[in-house]
């Protein structure tokens, strides 16, 4: 069978060589590290993931990454993107105050004042707030990741995550909330192991931890979710078209639709796995030995043309694209 499109105005077609889809399988990527990686993000056109002896990586297309300078060689443990840029976290050393790094452009990096020698572990954006969290209920909040203060939480377990909402978890199924990222407040999870991980999403929550631990909620009510593995989880990301994805040790890769039933993906490694991102239509997981595990990005590509795009198809390997002035004078044949 053979279809033919015509119309007055214009047909574009181009060859593909793979579709992108935000549950595929992920695929190795050549970082250039021997490093454990220990997060990663997506802001202003570009990935940064960080990890041990204060690496610190960038890519604009997830799979090319180049090596920055970021000034220190401690354990670098969570990045972030916000309104100043970008804001990674780490460790202190030798009884030194912990590190915090700043980048307009996630290249040159320049480091910040901490006003704690608590061992930081991850930092979120939101609300026009930098939220950083750490050991021994530690969290610190700054408006432009420069200048930090500390937030009085009570908390005596260490924090191991935060998230845009703002939701921290950590050790023993520690859970914390706030409306703002100032006042802090401890909530019941019914979860006893160590919580790792935690992402909002488009309704609610999604923690991951030791033991295959997940777990859905709206930050205050918390409901514990079968994974179907016993690994230990290290990461969870959520996408903006409603789909979920966890990583852990051994390279465990599991997707879920609703956060309710999980599936698992082949992740493209047997590495331990640590940092998670969703961006250009795809996950982008990092892990020990330098792994970097991507989807396929889309990315920004012009056709050419300024006409109206109407339609598109696919087959044979070749994307064909339809347009011009008249919607209407479009003939198909078979």
């Amino acid at each position: 069978m053979k279809i033919s499109i015509l119309l007055p105005g214009l047909l574009l077609a181009w060859n593909a060589l793979a579709i992108s889809d935000p549950f595929d399988d992920l695929n190795p990527r050549f970082s250039g590290s021997s490093e454990a990686l220990r997060a990663t993000t997506w802001g202003d056109g570009i990935y940064v993931a960080v990890g041990e002896g204060g690496t610190v990586l960038s890519s604009v297309d997830s799979v090319t990454w180049v090596p920055r300078e970021s000034g220190t060689s401690v354990r670098l443990t969570g990045v972030a993107f916000g309104t100043n840029g970008f804001v990674a976290v780490g460790e202190g050393s030798a009884g030194l105050p912990s590190t915090i790094l700043s980048s307009v452009d996630g290249m040159a990096w320049t480091r910040r004042s901490c006003p704690v020698t608590n061992n930081l572990s991850s930092v979120c954006f939101d609300m026009g707030h930098y939220v950083a969290v750490g050991s021994r209920g530690m969290i610190l909040v700054s408006t432009n990741g420069v200048h930090w203060t500390v937030r009085n939480t009570g908390a005596p377990f260490d924090l191991n995550a935060v998230a845009a909402g703002f939701v921290a978890v950590g050790e023993s199924g520690t859970i914390l909330t706030s409306p703002d990222g100032l006042a802090w407040t401890a909530r019941f999870s019914g979860i006893f192991a160590d919580l790792k991980a935690v992402s909002a999403t488009s309704s609610g929550y999604v923690a991951a931890g030791n033991a295959g631990t997940i777990a859905t909620g709206d930050g205050v009510t918390w409901t514990v979710r079968t994974s179907g593995v016993t690994t230990n989880l290290r990461g969870v990301t959520f996408n903006i078209g409603g789909g979920l994805a966890v990583i852990g040790e051994g390279g465990v890769f599991l997707t879920s639709q609703n956060g309710t039933q999980w599936t698992p993906k082949i992740s493209g490694t047997s590495k331990d796995l640590h940092g998670i991102c969703f961006a250009q239509a795809a996950f982008l997981a990092v892990g020990d030995s330098g792994s970097i595990q991507a989807g396929i990005p889309w990315v920004p590509a012009h056709s050419g043309t300024s006409v109206k795009l109407r339609g598109i198809a696919y087959g044979n390997g070749t994307f064909v694209a339809v347009g011009g002035d008249d919607p209407t004078a479009i003939e198909i044949r078979i």
